[in-house]
Formats: structure tokens, sequence, C-alpha cells
């Protein structure tokens, strides 16, 4: 990918990222206006929606992390040589070490993590 096509991705990446911020942002927003004009007893009521609208938008903004992250790793290593991709280790291999093939099976001891930096 060239300079240019790489710079036009992230820029995309970043707008769509940013829009969604600003779709969970106006869907939170409303809510929490409501509940500023309510009495005590209409709150308690009100709270069990609130506690949904929640989760649903850690799920939608986990997914808007997710998404932005994937595309910038696709942007920056669609054109990595195999010998750099080669060069990535699994989780619980050591960088360097002879390639093996492995199956899905073993990828389950994993299932629990996080990927860190």
């Amino acid at each position: 990918m060239q300079d240019s096509e790489q710079a036009k991705s992230i820029e995309q990446t970043q707008s769509r990222f940013t829009r969604n911020l600003k779709r969970a942002d106006s869907i939170l927003r409303p809510f929490g206006r409501v509940l500023t004009t309510l009495g005590e007893q209409e709150k308690k009521e009100w709270i069990g929606y609130a506690d949904e609208i929640v989760r649903m938008l850690i799920v939608f903004m986990h997914a808007i992390l997710e998404d932005g992250l994937r595309e910038l790793l696709r942007t920056k290593l669609s054109d990595c040589s195999a010998e750099v991709l080669d060069g990535i280790p699994l989780a619980g291999t050591r960088p360097g070490g002879q390639p093996r093939k492995f199956s899905l099976g073993e990828l389950y001891t994993h299932r629990n993590k996080t990927v860190q930096c």
C-alpha cells in the first residue's frame, strides 16, 4: 500500500472511529438528561433501563475499538513480506523459533487472555 493510500485508510478509520463514538454519545446523553428530570421514585424505575443501555454501550464501544485496531493493523501489515509476518510469534511461542503447525484446539489455552503491548 502506498503512503497516500495508507494515509487515506488511516484517515477513514479515524473518521469511522470518531463517528461511532459520537453515536454512542448520542444514545447516552439524552437518557442522562431524562434521568435528571425525574423524581426519586421514577429514577428507581428507570435505573434498570440505564443498566441495559450502559451494557449495550460497553459492547458497542468494544466493537468500535476492535474495528479500529483491526483496520490499523490491516493497513500497517498489508505490505509486509512473508518473512516479517512469519516473525510475529503466536502467543506462547518464542520469537525466532522453528515454525510449526498447530491445531485450533491449541488456541483454547489462550481463550481468556488479552492482547497487551
